[in-house]
């Protein structure tokens, strides 16, 4: 009888681990989708009822207002994303790889904008521009924050563009796609949303439906980057999934062990 050759522990293949980063990016587009619609929804009733009925679903679902359900879930998005840099910047200092710098700094910026998206600092930039601007009409500038946040973006353009042509052809138009998203959102409409509030102010369904946009653009553009981060964790940083993995495996199974 022939003997079946037997593969050496060098030769067997680690088993690849799937990430299922298109099914996480749905759920989170999907979660985001409702959040989006039951905020316009409530937002709409609200407004034709014309009396408070609808006040304490209204903070809770508005996409207008901070520290409520739609913003916890874009905090979460952001706070997310920057798990994964974390994850790439370890990942990629332990390789002694170059980029492991660019990746560290997007990790922190993700960290700071994550705060942001429940504090709102960058709405304390508001009233020093407006002093700087005058006394108004304010226009696209009615959100005054923007005139700081646009050089600023053409400035991280220039630092990070040697950086990001050197991705891989799908990572780099995946990033691309993600901040164009992003930020015709955060920036794009917020300067028509503010040039519409100053004009008609913000008890219309109009400013409703801009402000519906631009959540949603944000919520996708870091939906969208969530899933490229994903596809580049699963298809560069195998060994460190593996690791990761069993260190949580020990840890889960020390923590059960001890609770008996």
């Amino acid at each position: 009888m022939r003997r079946q050759k037997q593969n050496s522990p060098e030769e067997i293949t680690p088993q690849r681990i799937a990430l299922r980063s298109s099914r996480i990016a749905c759920l989170l587009g999907t979660v985001a989708l409702l959040l989006v619609a039951a905020g316009t929804t409530i937002s709409y009733f609200a407004m034709m009822a014309g009396n408070g009925r609808h006040r304490k679903l209204l903070l809770l679902f508005s996409v207008s207002n901070e520290w409520n359900i739609p913003a916890f879930f874009s905090a979460f998005l952001l706070f997310f994303a920057f798990l994964l840099l974390l994850f790439i910047t370890i990942a990629a200092k332990k390789r002694k790889t170059a980029s492991f710098q660019y990746w560290a700094i997007l990790a922190f910026g993700f960290l700071i904008m994550a705060i942001d998206e429940l504090c709102s600092l960058h709405e304390k930039l508001i009233p020093p521009m407006r002093t700087m601007l005058g006394n108004g009409p304010y226009g696209f500038f009615f959100f005054s924050w923007v005139i700081v946040a646009i050089p600023a973006v053409f400035i991280l353009i220039l630092l990070f563009i040697k950086f990001w042509w050197r991705l891989p052809v799908r990572t780099r138009l995946t990033f691309l796609i993600a901040a164009f998203v992003y930020l015709g959102g955060c920036l794009g409409f917020e300067l028509i949303g503010g040039y519409y509030l100053e004009k008609h102010g913000f008890l219309n369904m109009t400013f409703c439906f801009l402000e519906a946009i631009e959540e949603s653009l944000e919520m996708g553009g870091a939906i969208i980057f969530i899933w490229g981060l994903l596809n580049t964790i699963e298809g560069n940083y195998q060994e460190e999934i593996r690791s990761l993995a069993g260190f949580i495996k020990r840890k889960t199974q020390n923590l059960i062990v001890s609770g008996r």
